[in-house]
């Protein structure tokens, strides 16, 4: 009563309550990017007082899950990390939606190389990492590219690889041109990715000489591949109209994929890493590989493939002590801290940092965000859909860090409760329906301190008053009256049965009788002071009842002395004789009638 009282006051509704435990169902697609965070988002959502079941396809990508959304029919929302196209956005509002974005999930891009490979000796697989060789001090007859130098007075290369924006548009785009955008250049050549390592030669400890890494690109549209080819437009614009002018890109950025070798997916291109095996031929000697990848799936390559040695490539960000020398510009490796600098910094602004200097900030980052109907929605799933975004912008923040993702900034947090709010009251709008405000996102999401901090919330409630009892409850409350009946059957009368009074009555029988006539001369008092008087206590007015099973209910043709006026086996003789002098009348009757 007191808890009813507190939301009266406060003018708190709270909306109609769903009883069930049956989970609402909400399904979406897009962005790959969140696929290990969504586990444990599943998980948590499921374990609500009303549980949600949130169902995921993320093997469609950003770009075809925004298709199929606007499409409509399949998806409830679809989580992307770049805005709807002017196309998307027009088809969605020939149909009179517009769509909410949710901010959801702070992530990165990830550069990771898997070095050469060679079998050395035959049938031996080794990693070969290349070898630092000052070039002055190289032996006679080896260089760095035709015949590599090679013996045990060579220092393998344990530092950390840097690739300028330049070397990675050369590895991404398969562009092999100077700085000067004009002369090809040898990748392992080119000199400011030696500058950057403090390398005077690159060599390999085999004898065998290597180009370039392969790119493994991604096959499907997404949101990584728009948000590198932005990079390359700010840091390496020559590079990306080089390409663009082959078709190897877009130009300006899209999410189509970049032509060369591709596989669809993140595990596909996790699985051709986790091999060691060249994707091309199959065999275990090949020039390394280089692909792009979000943190959590690099976790999975390291967790599947413990020992391998893949290096997590170091990019430049704006933080640069000479403008006009790339080389003087930050290294950073791309961890939870160096994303969240980046996007604290820009408030969730995407690729912040790469230009602007912000110390210690990893500048390949961005925001994916959920996106959901302005109406249509359903009264649950509407409810559904607004406590997973409540849920996910604050407790769900808290496993970034063993993923290796960034997290929200608070600015990007008040947005997402702002839109959940607004998913609840464009889409609740009816006759049936109206908005009502709850304490807290409960039942819709986990019952966490963080997901309760998050104070009144909108929520969507059905005005339609709940209908009559159904015929089958009906049918059992009035069958419950004859159910009644039964123990009116079952609490048989215990009153004293009709057989118990006659004891008393034979118990008088067994005296000797006195004969049929009475003696000469007057009755004498003893006889009557003797016998002994009725008790009402011990015989009850119901000693007269027929004994069960006797016929025509009479009583039994004796009487004891001193009870009755008249002689009862006398009686019966002449009814006895009364009966046979009637039937002989019949027989004679239907004798004569034959005759």
């Amino acid at each position: 009563m007191w808890l009813g009282a507190t939301f009266l006051l406060t003018g708190i509704e709270t909306p109609n309550a769903h009883a069930t435990a049956v989970p609402i169902i909400i399904s979406g697609a897009g962005s790959v990017e969140l696929y290990r965070q969504l586990t444990a988002w599943q998980d948590d959502m499921v374990s609500a007082t009303q549980p949600v079941t949130v169902n995921y396809v993320t093997q469609l990508g950003d770009g075809l899950g925004r298709q199929a959304f606007v499409q409509g029919g399949t998806f409830d929302f679809v989580v992307s990390g770049t805005p709807f196209t002017a196309a998307e956005t027009k088809a969605l509002s020939d149909k009179g939606i517009s769509v909410i974005a949710a901010p959801l999930q702070a992530t990165a891009a990830e550069y990771v190389l898997l070095p050469p490979q060679v079998t050395d000796p035959p049938g031996n697989s080794k990693n070969t990492i290349f070898a630092i060789r000052d070039f002055v001090a190289l032996p006679v007859g080896c260089d760095d590219i035709v015949t590599p130098c090679t013996g045990a007075d060579t220092p393998l290369y344990r530092g950390p690889i840097k690739f300028t924006w330049h070397n990675l548009a050369e590895l991404t785009l398969g562009v092999r041109l100077d700085l000067s955008g004009v002369n090809y250049e040898p990748f392992w050549s080119a000199p400011d990715m030696l500058k950057s390592m403090g390398l005077h030669q690159v060599v390999f400890t085999s004898p065998a000489p290597f180009i370039e890494p392969s790119y493994i690109n991604r096959s499907e549209p997404a949101s990584s591949t728009f948000w590198l080819e932005s990079a390359f437009q700010a840091r390496a614009a020559t590079m990306l109209q080089a390409a663009a002018k082959d078709k190897v890109v877009h130009n300006p950025p899209s999410e189509d994929r970049i032509e060369g070798l591709s596989r669809p997916g993140i595990s596909n291109v996790v699985d051709i890493f986790a091999s060691t095996r060249s994707p091309v031929t199959g065999t275990s000697t090949h020039p390394g590989f280089v692909s792009v990848l979000p943190p959590q799936a690099v976790q999975d390559l390291l967790q599947q493939k413990p020992g391998l040695a893949v290096a997590v490539v170091q990019v430049q960000n704006g933080n640069c002590t000479s403008p006009t020398d790339e080389t003087t510009c930050e290294w950073v490796a791309p961890s939870t801290a160096t994303i969240d600098k980046a996007l604290q910094a820009g408030n969730g602004a995407p690729l912040y940092g790469l230009k602007e200097s912000v110390p210690g900030a990893y500048p390949v980052t961005w925001v994916n965000s959920l996106y959901a109907p302005s109406t249509g929605l359903s009264i649950d799933t509407a409810n559904a859909i607004a406590g997973f975004v409540r849920y996910t912008v604050t407790a769900g923040q808290a496993g970034a860090d063993q993923f290796g993702e960034g997290h929200l900034p608070p600015v990007m947090v008040t947005k997402a409760l702002a839109a959940a709010d607004e998913i609840i009251t464009s889409n609740c709008v009816g006759s049936d329906r109206k908005v009502v405000t709850a304490p807290n996102p409960e039942p819709y999401a986990p019952h966490l301190p963080a997901v309760d901090a998050v104070g009144p919330v909108k929520q969507c409630a059905s005005t339609v008053l709940p209908p009559p009892a159904t015929t089958t409850v009906a049918a059992t409350t009035t069958v419950r009256p004859t159910t009644t009946v039964r123990p009116t059957t079952t609490t048989a009368f215990v009153p004293v049965p009709t057989y118990r009074p006659v004891t008393p009555t034979v118990r008088p029988v067994t005296p000797t009788y006195p004969p049929t006539s009475p003696p000469a001369g007057p009755p004498t008092t003893p006889v009557a002071t003797t016998a002994p008087p009725p008790t009402s206590s011990t015989v009850p007015p119901t000693t007269t009842s027929p004994k069960p099973g006797a016929l025509g209910g009479l009583p039994l043709p004796f009487e004891p002395p001193g009870r009755g006026g008249f002689d009862r086996f006398t009686t019966s003789l002449m009814g006895g004789a009364l009966l046979w002098f009637g039937w002989s009348l019949a027989r004679r009757h239907s004798t004569s009638a034959l005759t």
